[in-house]
C-alpha cells in the first residue's frame, strides 16, 4: 500500500527542478542493477547497494562507491533524480528503533528511513513489533510528501561505516 501526505505527485517534479539532473529529459540509465539476493536497484554494477526501495512504478536506491553516496530516484532504466552527498542518523525506540538515510538538495531533503516499533505485549509477553520503511521529502521543514515502501526494505547496517553521520530527521 502506498500512503500519500500531501496531493499529487507534483511533489517529485519540485525535487527534480532542484535536483542535479542526470539528464532533461531524463536520460537513459544502464539496466538497474539486482545483487545476490537482491531487488533491482538504480545502482552500477560497481556500486554497493546500500538501501533499496519501491515505491508505486519507482524506485529509491542509496548507491555506493567506497564512501561515497548517493541518493537515486526512478524508474529501472530511467534515473529523475541523482543527489550526492548522503548521511546516515539513527535513533532507539522502546522495542526497536530507526536507521535512515538523508540527501540534502538545495531547500529539499529525501529521508529514507527503515523502523521497527513496539505495539504492545502480546498475552505470551514477547513484544508486538511492527516494521515499516519508507520515503520522506521536504522543503526546508515542511513535509511535502511521506511514502511507504513496498515491501518493506531495511537499510544495510554498513551505512554506519561508510557514510557520515548526520542529524536524525523526525517525521
Amino acid at each position: 500500500m502506498v500512503t500519500w501526505l500531501s496531493s499529487g505527485g507534483a511533489i517529485i517534479i519540485a525535487g527534480v527542478m532542484s535536483a542535479s539532473i542526470v539528464g532533461w529529459p531524463p536520460a537513459k540509465a544502464p539496466p538497474p542493477v539486482a545483487h545476490a539476493g537482491e531487488r533491482a536497484s538504480l545502482c552500477q554494477p560497481d556500486e554497493t547497494v546500500l538501501a533499496n526501495c519501491a515505491i508505486g512504478q519507482r524506485r529509491v536506491s542509496i548507491c555506493a562507491k567506497g564512501k561515497v553516496a548517493a541518493y537515486r530516484y526512478g524508474r529501472p532504466g530511467r534515473i529523475e533524480l541523482d543527489v550526492p552527498g548522503v548521511q546516515w542518523a539513527s535513533t532507539s525506540y522502546s522495542g526497536g528503533g530507526e536507521l535512515q538515510v538523508t540527501a540534502q538538495n538545495g531547500a529539499h531533503s529525501y529521508t529514507l528511513f527503515d523502523r521497527i516499533v513496539r505495539t504492545g505485549f502480546g498475552a505470551d509477553g514477547l513484544n508486538n513489533p511492527a516494521e515499516d520503511s519508507g520515503l520522506v521529502v521536504r522543503r526546508g521543514d515542511t513535509i511535502l510528501s511521506a511514502r511507504t515502501c513496498t515491501p518493506i526494505e531495511p537499510i544495510a547496517a554498513q551505512v554506519r561505516e561508510l557514510l557520515p553521520e548526520g542529524a536524525f530527521v523526525e517525521h
